[in-house]
C-alpha cells in the first residue's frame, strides 16, 4: 500500500510543479538541515533530514491569492512554488524563510495560542519539509497533515470502530477517504489544529500501537537528481 500512496502523491506532485516557480535568492541566510527524523518502510528505518530553510504551507482557499501574498510579505517568506488557488486540489506550496528558521513558523499542534504563521485562522497548516538522500536522486518531501492507514486483517469491525472512536476522541482527528468506492479507497486520518501533537509525532505513535498493518506519513514528493 505504500507503493499506491507514493504513486498518488507523485502524480499530485507533478501537477503542483506546473504552478508558478521563482528562483531563490542565493544571498538568503542558510539555517541548515537537522538530522534525526525517520519513517518506517517494511520495518526498516528510513532516515530523513528536516530542512530549516523551507516550509510546506497551505492557506484556506477562500482567502485568495492576494491575502496569501500579503501575509507572506509580512513574515518575510518567499514563494518558491506557490500554492495554486481555485483548482480544488489540496496541495501545499513550497516556501523559503528569510528571517528565522523554519520551525519558528510551524503550526504548533496542541498549543495554537502561540503567535506564529502556522496558527493563523486563515492558514490551514505550516509543516516541515524533509529531505531523503538516495544514490542517484534527492527527494524533497513536503509534509501534509494526513496519515493513511490500514488495519490488520485480524481485527474485527467492532474492534476497529472502538479504536477509531478512541483516536477521534483523544487526538481530535477526522476520518477521510480518497477515492471512496474504488479498489484502494485510501483511508486516512486528517490531523486538525486541535490535535494534541503534530502529524510526524502521531504517525509514529500510531505505528507503535500494533493495530495497523501499515501507516504512513503523507507528503508531496519532488525528485531531483543527480545531486551534489
Amino acid at each position: 500500500m505504500n507503493t499506491v500512496n507514493n504513486i498518488i502523491l507523485l502524480f499530485i506532485a507533478l501537477i503542483a510543479i506546473i504552478g508558478s516557480c521563482n528562483k531563490e535568492d542565493s544571498g538568503l541566510p542558510d539555517f541548515g538541515m537537522e538530522e534525526g527524523y525517520f519513517y518506517w518502510y517494511e520495518d526498516e528505518k528510513i532516515w530523513l533530514k528536516r530542512d530549516r530553510n523551507h516550509l510546506s504551507i497551505r492557506f484556506y482557499e477562500e482567502y485568495g491569492k492576494a491575502f496569501h501574498d500579503s501575509i507572506l510579505a509580512e513574515y518575510g517568506i518567499q514563494a518558491v512554488s506557490a500554492q495554486n488557488f481555485d483548482n480544488h486540489q489540496s496541495i501545499p506550496g513550497y516556501y523559503r524563510v528569510t528571517k528565522e528558521p523554519a520551525e519558528e513558523y510551524y503550526t504548533s499542534y496542541g498549543n495554537i495560542t502561540l503567535e506564529r504563521l502556522g496558527n493563523l485562522p486563515e492558514v490551514e497548516y505550516v509543516l516541515p519539509v524533509f529531505y531523503k538522500d538516495e544514490v542517484t536522486r534527492f527527494l524533497m518531501l513536503k509534509q501534509m497533515p494526513e496519515i493513511p492507514y490500514a488495519f490488520h486483517d485480524a481485527l474485527t469491525e467492532e474492534r476497529r470502530s472502538e479504536i477509531l472512536d478512541s483516536l477521534i476522541t483523544y487526538d481530535n482527528i477526522l476520518l477521510d477517504q480518497l477515492f471512496p468506492g474504488e479498489e484502494f479507497p485510501y483511508d486516512r486520518f486528517q490531523i486538525t489544529k486541535s490535535s494534541p501533537a503534530c502529524p510526524y509525532t502521531l504517525y509514529h505513535r500510531y505505528y507503535e500501537t500494533g493495530f495497523f498493518k501499515w501507516t504512513d506519513m503523507s507528503w508531496m514528493i519532488l525528485i531531483y537528481g543527480p545531486h551534489l
